[in-house]
């Protein structure tokens, strides 16, 4: 509830900035949750998730064929998960990470970097599915993910 109460506060904030003609944008702290190059999802996408059901279902296509795990306890009262699944690559060169969760005025902005072989490297040859989860402080704003 607090959080909320922050983040509404906040964006009464940028609401005042705007109507001075800036935009501007304040940065959300987040911890990472998973960040791996093994998921049981295989087709690139990006999700928000507000409710522990939402949470049970991606842990479960996230841990796929694999030993099973417990999700993470996330209180979703007070925090929302954001994750970023790259889906199957052909070795093990390529990563994702999120850099950076910021609120502004068009909502909540998820930028991550994507990180690429680079020419002649040696990589290790097998699929892999870069991966990267947070949890962030709950919010209704609309969330964008922006790849740098």
């Amino acid at each position: 509830m607090l959080h909320r109460v922050f983040l509404a506060a906040l964006a009464l904030s940028l609401v005042g900035c705007l109507d001075s003609g800036s935009d501007v944008s304040s940065d959300v702290a987040f911890e990472t949750v998973d960040h791996s190059g093994i998921s049981g999802i295989v087709i690139a996408r990006s999700v928000a998730v507000r409710d522990n059901a939402s949470w049970l279902a991606l842990w479960a296509q996230h841990i796929g064929n694999h030993p099973p795990s417990p999700a993470p306890t996330v209180d979703f009262n007070k925090s929302m998960v954001l994750a970023v699944f790259l889906g199957d690559r052909p070795n093990g060169c390529y990563s994702v990470t999120i850099t950076r969760v910021f609120l502004s005025s068009s909502g909540l902005t998820v930028a991550y970097h994507e990180g690429t072989p680079p020419p002649n490297v040696s990589c290790t040859q097998a699929f892999i599915q870069p991966t990267h989860i947070v949890s962030v402080p709950a919010s209704d704003a609309l969330v964008q993910f922006v790849k740098e």
